[in-house]
């Protein structure tokens, strides 16, 4: 998987609407479109890492 250095730049800039479909399917469904497979699992990868980085130091 090649991972999509300007992904958050467009999901944040709402440039590419099909994505934004593409992701809340997967959110609220857990379905992935053809050809968006990639684009999610770098979105998943990129939710886990900031989840990561608002835990608490112990």
């Amino acid at each position: 998987m090649n991972p999509d250095p300007d992904l958050p730049d467009r999901l944040a800039d709402a440039d590419d609407p099909e994505l934004l479909v593409a992701w809340r399917l997967w959110c609220e469904r857990g379905v992935v479109l053809p050809g968006y497979a990639a684009e999610i699992a770098e979105l998943r990868r990129l939710k886990r890492e900031w989840a990561d980085e608002d835990e608490p130091l112990r």
